[in-house]
């Protein structure tokens, strides 16, 4: 019986995962409809990007998605584009930088700036599904939490993903047994000059421009 619940839980990863990753391109069409952008000739990177992903061609789409600037409308939808090769690729040092920058610098409260534009719950959906493959069951608590209180503050509704996210959860609290490891995350490291890594504080996530700067590297506390 269990082994046909956790089969039904890997295929159900599988479709919630497919979701994730087929969401872009109307996702992003609404996102900038919704917002009356005019696009700019920036914008290509990431619409170029799109659609070298969508052919397998993630080497170059990355390269694509790494182009888009920051006071690009389209910035953040690249970042979720670039979470899902480095998903794909596993790359999980730079996914889970990318999940620190995203999370502790845009969308920290600046003044009273509404920075609701800058919320897309797949962003951490997918964080969810990463720290549970990793068995960081109590962390993916805190960040699925995370976003709902967020949604709630800039008033998003329908939030599919997330309580998808929810269940998955749920039933790995079920499911896992742990090692016995302590302190298991690590800080964040910041890349500069000849690619040394430096602990990185919340003062060095506000000064870094980019998270292509920011690695975490956690460790597997699944048995």
């Amino acid at each position: 019986m269990r082994c046909i619940r956790y089969k039904k839980y890997i295929k159900y990863t599988n479709f919630f995962l497919r979701l994730l990753f087929l969401n872009s391109m109307s996702f992003s069409i609404m996102v900038l409809i919704e917002s009356d952008i005019v696009l700019a000739d920036s914008n290509s990177f990431y619409f170029d990007g799109l659609s070298a992903s969508s052919e397998g061609r993630f080497d170059q789409a990355y390269l694509l998605f790494d182009k888009v600037t920051g006071n690009d409308p389209t910035f953040v939808l690249a970042l979720l584009e670039t979470q899902k090769i480095h998903y794909r690729k596993q790359e999980w040092d730079k996914f889970f930088g990318y999940a620190q920058y995203y999370r502790n610098k845009l969308l920290k409260t600046q003044g009273n700036l509404d920075l609701s534009h800058l919320y897309i719950e797949e962003m951490f959906s997918l964080e969810v599904l990463a720290l549970l493959k990793f068995c960081y069951v109590d962390e993916a608590e805190n960040v699925i939490q995370e976003g709902f209180n967020l949604a709630q503050k800039f008033s998003i509704s329908n939030l599919e993903f997330l309580e998808r996210a929810r269940y998955f959860i749920f039933f790995t609290r079920q499911q896992i047994k742990l090692k016995n490891v302590k302190q298991t995350i690590v800080n964040p490291s910041s890349v500069f000059k000849k690619r040394i890594y430096w602990p990185a504080t919340d003062f060095t996530l506000k000064h870094v421009s980019h998270p292509r700067d920011v690695r975490v590297e956690i460790k597997d506390q699944c048995i």
